[in-house]
């Protein structure tokens, strides 16, 4: 199948996510549909990311960011929800804890919650937000057809190998430059670029050599696993921060003591998924480099099925 028929087909299976975060699902504050929603998009924008050979450059840069418009406004529900997961085992963790602080700083979270909720269902039902989804399904179905690119008629295998190498090469050369001082804005490039990664390396991995591509992906979702840890410490560092002042204010103080120690708890958390991460990181460097020269590309021979 030439690569601009398959690109579509792998694209469309992450339609029926897309679908379902309705106005029931926004209305009984269904997490498990609005992350399959998150999910379904960060999966489609990672698949675009490397379809620059098969559709126009222009026209990949423009639905990439109307999805990514749609996404944003999911996300301080999301830093919500990630935070309240962390709780139980954070509160744990906490000396001395007041159970009225924290009952209220609890109180708080849920009245927060409960706004972001209304906010994403206004912001969804809007024709503004709504129109995204039904341009794109337009392109799944046929309806609106992109312009193709060079590599448009290659054979999707190809395709897939070749835009996957390049991104492994790039990922391999850059490990070796990360270490315990990276900068934090350098991390979160590298996380982003092993989700993106491992997004199209699973949605082409049927047609691929099993046991390499198995392997490649088991080892990126370890990165990403413990790089994923590292940015909610670092997330709900920000969201407490940001927040310290109201919380003060609305709770009084002592939500503001359980506030702080969550803050200090949550920055030695963060310290050591930083090193984990790093880790982890060099050594998928060394395994899948195979103790090459860091300049050698990763050869896209090495995903074809036999």
């Amino acid at each position: 199948m030439p690569a601009h028929e398959a690109a579509l087909v792998v694209l469309d299976s992450y339609r029926k996510p897309l679908l379902q975060l309705d106005a029931e699902a926004l209305a009984a504050r269904d997490m498990e549909r609005l992350h399959k929603f998150r999910v379904a998009l960060r999966r489609t924008r990672a698949l675009l990311k490397g379809m620059k050979g098969i559709f126009a450059i222009d026209q990949i840069k423009f639905y990439y960011a109307r999805l990514r418009d749609l996404q944003r406004i999911t996300n301080l529900i999301r830093e919500i929800d990630v935070f309240i997961l962390q709780l139980p085992e954070l509160i744990s963790a906490l000396p001395n804890t007041s159970n009225t602080g924290t009952e209220q700083l609890l109180n708080w979270l849920s009245r927060k919650r409960e706004n972001a909720w209304r906010g994403l269902e206004t912001e969804l039902l809007r024709d503004s937000y709504s129109s995204i989804l039904t341009e794109w399904f337009a392109v799944l179905d046929g309806n609106t057809k992109p312009a193709l690119a060079e590599d448009a008629n290659l054979p999707i295998l190809d395709h897939a190998c070749q835009t996957l190498s390049i991104s492994m090469s790039r990922l391999i050369r850059d490990a070796w430059s990360i270490n315990e001082n990276t900068p934090l804005p350098e991390l979160h490039k590298t996380r982003i670029r092993v989700k993106v990664m491992r997004y199209q390396l699973e949605a082409y991995l049927p047609i691929m050599d099993q046991k390499e591509a198995g392997s490649m992906r088991n080892s990126l979702k370890k990165i990403q696993d413990k790089l994923g840890e590292m940015n909610d410490c670092h997330m709900a560092i920000r969201f407490l921060s940001h927040h310290r002042d109201e919380v003060v204010v609305t709770e009084g103080e002592k939500a503001e003591l359980v506030l702080d120690q969550l803050i200090e708890v949550l920055a030695d958390r963060f310290t050591n998924r930083r090193l984990q991460s790093v880790q982890a990181i060099r050594e998928f460097a060394d395994e899948i480099g195979n103790h090459r020269d860091k300049h050698v590309d990763y050869p896209a021979s090495n995903l074809k099925s036999a």
